[in-house]
């Protein structure tokens, strides 16, 4: 039976690295296409896949039914975002409309319903209400979504798997090439349901890291040679993910390579993530950075609820543009402009920071009370 694996300080080095580069990504503004941009979209385009692997990585027999395990695993994982971001469209709905005249009660509905319905059911049901999210950085419930349909695929595998290692590689190349078929082959659902067996592929791949203790294997590698190894890695990802076309994970996988994308997708998660346990590694060394890091890794949750929230508002009252999107771009792009972009981002993060840590002394004084 596999059990909840303890916390790595290493993966929540990772982690944090990941939503670092999230809200980055969200908030600061930066010349369309240029290094900088190229860097931070490459960035973003591994966090996903990896999240996915280490939901894998950490994955949990709760020691009941199918139907048992899966229940818990989704009310953990799922149910404080969904409310949380219920809360927060419809709290600050008024204020957008207040700061925005272009924004109007129709727009708060449309942003809500499409925010749970995703765009291609709302382009279905009610046309005329879609159209770009004012609160899409808001909301992380796409990837919830997304996480949520690629479980339930992973714990249906999973009952076939068990502790059978030669069934759980079997299992990986089956959902990785079903995946890739259903991508290719079938229109987008609302949810990312046609990418769940993709998905759950990335999730078996974390079991099988886990069960072969790869993590602790790659770690004991001379940190000089990892940093060689390191430096290659980064060179071929970037190439990757420039010329293959295989960086949005957001709608698409696939590039206009085709099933080449599809493979190269998944050979970008094993450079990136090496990348990364590295980075991860030198981090370590200063016990300073060590603790920053780690605590950042294990808060990623309230950072990716808050943040383009926070350096919203934070942007609105420097009169700094809040763009609907996550394309932060403008031309020409001023000094004026990055500077306030950046004081969001550093409000937003000590922001999230001061929630976090709301939140910690909330729970232990539940746990206190209980």
């Amino acid at each position: 039976m596999e059990q909840k694996k303890e916390r790595s300080n290493i993966i929540d080095i990772m982690k944090a690295i990941m939503i670092i580069s999230v809200v980055i990504y969200h908030l600061i503004y930066r010349q369309m296409h240029g290094m900088f941009d190229n860097i931070i979209r490459e960035m973003i385009y591994l966090s996903m896949p990896l999240f996915f692997l280490f939901a894998g990585a950490f994955y949990k027999d709760y020691g009941g039914s199918f139907l048992h395990n899966l229940r818990m695993r989704l009310r953990k994982m799922s149910v404080m975002v969904l409310i949380t971001t219920a809360v927060l469209l419809v709290v600050f709905g008024p204020y957008y409309i207040l700061v925005y005249d272009e924004f109007t009660a129709k727009n708060w509905l449309g942003d809500i319903l499409q925010t749970y319905l995703r765009p291609e059911l709302m382009a279905i049901i009610l046309p005329d209400m879609t159209g770009e999210q004012l609160f899409n950085n808001i909301s992380p419930v796409w990837f919830i979504w997304a996480l949520a349909f690629a479980t339930v695929v992973f714990y249906a595998v999973m009952r076939f798997v068990k502790d059978d290692n030669k069934k759980m590689f079997i299992s990986i190349a089956v959902l990785l090439i079903v995946g890739a078929i259903c991508q290719e082959m079938i229109p987008h659902f609302s949810w990312s349901i046609q990418l769940a067996p993709f998905y759950a592929g990335i999730m078996m791949i974390g079991l099988a890291l886990r069960r072969y203790d790869a993590l602790e294997k790659l770690k004991k590698i001379n940190l000089g040679l990892s940093c060689v190894i390191m430096i290659v890695a980064a060179v071929l990802h970037y190439i990757i993910f420039m010329k293959l076309g295989s960086d949005c994970i957001y709608q698409s996988i696939l590039g206009e390579y085709g099933y080449l994308s599809d493979l190269m997708f998944v050979v970008q998660i094993f450079l990136g993530g090496f990348v990364l346990l590295t980075l991860a590694r030198l981090i370590e060394f200063s016990e300073y950075s060590k603790l920053a890091f780690t605590w950042v890794g294990r808060h990623t949750l309230v950072i990716l609820l808050f943040h383009c929230l926070i350096g919203g508002i934070a942007a609105d009252i420097m009169h700094n543009h809040n763009k609907p999107g996550p394309y932060w771009y403008l031309d020409p792009l001023t000094t004026d402009v990055v500077v306030k972009s950046v004081i969001s981002f550093i409000i937003a993060f000590a922001g999230c920071v001061a929630l976090a840590v709301i939140n910690d002394k909330l729970k232990l004084k539940y746990k206190k009370n209980k």
